[in-house]
């Protein structure tokens, strides 16, 4: 760490001591003995200023010896903990805090008070009272007295209370919000303390506004999102972001993109992404045909879209409009080339056991109807292992409503095993993909199980990322040791997103809860061994 120093200051150094003498500029005092009594008064003013410069004088080595301190308390922290471990993140995130809270609303002055007034206007216009209120930021106490039927923080600990650190990436804010929107959160208020957040995390901020509706925006109050409802208009990023995870769950990565002369500047809009541009005007362009993943072109001209289809491989967006770039006033139109349109990923049977939890059940088949992807080809098989908790009726009332759902109950408990088996018999799709019911899928789930499986004959079954409702890691595939032990890997990382566990890779086992495998391949096998039960 690199503490700055004010321009022209040393603050690790003393001050130098006055001289001794006194400078010949100085007016000299008389002797009190031989001008009279005149001189005293300023004989005892310069006695007290020299009182009070030795005060600030001590103050001033008092504050450096603290200084130092601190220094050598960092110095210390800096060589004991490693850089990621828990506490020094925790330290630097409630710097980050208070600098935040400090530099932008001090809570002690008339803007914070003005910011907490405009907030709780905003939520009694606009937030139902009966309505449970998620708040970011370590708001407090005064900001969460609002007109709501719960107001949750948010990061959370497990009892409630503020977590006390932020969310390491995107995801962990991600599977955060969405553990208690599932919880029953109904809206989500961004202070405008804590805006940064749709900076810093960038994932986090399409998932808010690809997914739910803005119904509060005020410049020095904050932002509010309504989570029960979509969004009003799908922007022209919207539309982009959409194709664009429609080509990473066909083809498992990212596109390259010819951005030609959209006027979306998609370089910048997409960071992650690798963009170019041609390097000139001209009406042709300058590459081999079919060599350019995706080309995004904003004309008309006939010529000139003949020019983007020839050089695309997969798609050619064509983006018209005005207004700033992504705003809603764009309009995006994608035409998929024929054989990638052809391209399909494998039916898939999603299977999911449960016995009793019908809470977690129903939050589960709620994250499915939200999450599958558009023209999803498959089924989603639920075996009800003789629940007693009013399962049976949950799964009743969903079959009618989901004509791609299959309800199967056992009559007696036979355990998780027998229970995945029989859900694996009824299944009619290429992929098992099996599911607890306490799981909650997150956006771009799917797809990418069954591309690995597509794609390479060599696998026999994929897991994905498991990540705890706080947004820590559960398991990214797990090993086994060769003394029969086992162990999660990258158990209780606060950030999910590391590169150690973002690829595909070879494992020694991967969790039931989400796996993936060929039906084919799980008959052949007999299912799951009936010497393992009931786990």
């Amino acid at each position: 760490m690199t503490i700055r120093r004010s321009p022209g200051r040393n603050p690790g150094r003393r001050p130098r001591p006055l001289p001794a003498a006194v400078p010949a500029a100085f007016p000299r005092l008389a002797d009190p003995g031989s001008s009279g009594e005149a001189a005293w008064p300023l004989r005892d003013q310069l006695s007290a200023q020299s009182e009070q410069m030795a005060a600030l004088s001590e103050k001033l080595d008092a504050l450096i010896a603290a200084q130092h301190a601190l220094r050598a308390d960092l110095t210390a922290l800096e060589a004991a903990v490693p850089r990621g471990e828990d506490d020094l993140r925790r330290s630097i995130d409630d710097l980050r805090d208070s600098l935040a809270a400090r530099n932008v609303l001090p809570q002690d002055g008339p803007g914070y008070r003005q910011m907490v007034r405009g907030v709780r206007r905003l939520v009694r216009a606009l937030v139902p009272r009966d309505s449970t209120l998620v708040v970011v930021g370590k708001a407090d106490d005064d900001l969460l007295r609002l007109h709501a039927g719960r107001v949750l923080r948010f990061p959370q600990a497990p009892d409630g209370s503020y977590a006390g650190f932020y969310p390491a990436c995107s995801t962990s804010a991600i599977v955060h919000l969405e553990a208690l929107r599932s919880n029953g959160a109904d809206y989500l208020l961004i202070p405008e303390p804590s805006r940064w957040w749709l900076d810093h995390y960038g994932d986090f901020t399409r998932h808010l506004h690809r997914g739910y509706r803005v119904v509060g925006d005020e410049t020095g109050v904050g932002i509010l999102f309504a989570l029960r409802q979509p969004p009003a208009l799908r922007s022209a990023r919207q539309v982009l972001d959409e194709a664009l995870d429609s080509f990473r769950g066909q083809r498992g990565r990212r596109p390259a993109i010819l951005d030609w002369q959209t006027g979306l500047d998609l370089a910048a809009a997409l960071p992650d992404h690798p963009v170019f541009s041609p390097p000139s005007a001209d009406a042709s362009l300058p590459y081999l045909d079919r060599s350019v993943d995706i080309v995004a072109i904003s004309t008309a001209d006939p010529g000139s879209l003949a020019e983007a289809d020839r050089v695309a491989e997969a798609a050619v967006v064509t983006v018209r409009g005005g207004g700033a770039a992504g705003d809603t006033g764009w309009s995006v139109s994608i035409q998929w080339k024929s054989d990638v349109a052809a391209a399909r990923l494998p039916t898939a049977s999603i299977v999911i056991p449960c016995f009793n939890g019908v809470e977690h059940t129903e939050r589960c088949l709620t994250a499915l109807r939200e999450t599958l992807p558009d023209g999803f080809d498959g089924e989603i098989i639920v075996v009800d292992d003789a629940s007693t908790d009013g399962t049976q009726e949950c799964l009743e009332r969903w079959a009618g409503a989901e004509k791609r759902l299959k309800a199967i109950r056992n009559r007696t408990n036979a355990g998780f095993l027998h229970a995945v088996n029989r859900g694996a018999g009824a299944a009619t799709g290429e992929i098992l993909v099996f599911l607890n019911n306490d799981t909650i899928p997150i956006a771009g789930w799917l797809p990418p199980l069954l591309r690995v499986l597509a794609d390479d004959p060599g696998v026999g079954a994929v897991g994905g990322r498991l990540v705890y409702p706080d947004g820590r890691l559960q398991e990214a595939g797990s090993v086994v040791f060769s003394d029969g032990s086992a162990a999660n890997f990258g158990r209780d990382d606060l950030n999910p997103d590391l590169p150690l566990y973002t690829f595909i890779r070879e494992v020694d086992y991967c969790s039931a809860a989400l796996m993936a495998t060929r039906r084919s391949l799980f008959e052949a096998l007999g299912g799951f061994d009936s010497q393992y039960e009931p786990g």
